[in-house]
């Protein structure tokens, strides 16, 4: 639990970052990449 909870707020910050720097298609992208990895990292867990 204590894990998932720290890769979420890393996960946050770092779509916080990628929403300051990208424009909207680039943020999209990203996001769903982040998604994909997390559901694979949950999926192996």
């Amino acid at each position: 639990m204590n894990k998932n909870t720290l890769a979420l707020k890393k996960t946050n910050a770092s779509l916080v970052y990628v929403s300051n720097k990208a424009n909207l298609t680039e943020f999209k992208t990203s996001l769903d990449t982040v998604q994909q990895a997390t559901a694979r990292k949950v999926s192996r867990a």
